[in-house]
């Protein structure tokens, strides 16, 4: 297991009692998203609260593999009520992303979690308005709002999933880390 990894588990064992992730599972996603070559479909699973901000955990749909990515506050409260299908009394700004997209007459087709460069995870939007497309650079934590708004799976690159993934079987107990050097998570 790697630094990184084992890093990553210490923070979500002292986060959650050993089977919160179960228990906070959001309603499934749309169901059967059409394979894209080269990536897997991907879930929110939880949000868990970290320092000022929030770690949200995803997982491919067969539940094998879980990817932490660090997100801002704000963004993690976005997550977590799109995740939940629950909106702010008055529209967030990813909520008024949507309304703005929508009266603009676009639609949001495809949500991809592309690279991972110097430990910033790195996203692509693909808007679409008539005969017209756009690829739009965003970070991952509005890619996962906005797929999550919108209904759409959250795709991740096999590349990107084999790097940050942490297999299910790995929620261990702190000890494990013990003596490990401090190694920083990829941030958005």
């Amino acid at each position: 297991m790697t630094h990184l990894a084992r890093t990553l588990l210490l923070a979500l064992a002292l986060a959650l009692p050993a089977n919160a992730l179960a228990k906070r599972r959001p309603p499934p996603a749309p169901a059967s998203p059409v394979a894209h070559a080269g990536f897997t479909a991907m879930e929110v699973v939880t949000v868990l609260p970290a320092g000022e901000g929030g770690t949200v955990m995803l997982s491919d749909t067969g539940k094998a593999r879980l990817v932490p990515i660090a997100v801002g506050a704000t963004e993690a409260l976005t997550i977590a009520l799109r995740a939940e299908r629950r909106r702010y009394e008055r529209p967030l700004t990813h909520d008024l992303l949507d309304t703005v997209i929508r009266e603009l007459g676009g639609e949001v087709t495809e949500v991809r979690i592309d690279a991972l460069r110097s430990g910033v995870f790195a996203a692509t939007l693909t808007l679409r308005q008539g005969e017209r497309a756009a690829q739009i650079d965003l970070r991952a934590s509005d890619a996962i709002a906005v797929a999550l708004g919108r209904g759409l799976p959250i795709w991740m690159s096999d590349a990107v999933l084999a790097e940050t993934a942490l297999p299910w079987g790995d929620l261990a107990p702190p000890d494990i880390l013990e003596g490990a050097p401090d190694a920083g998570q990829p941030q958005l």
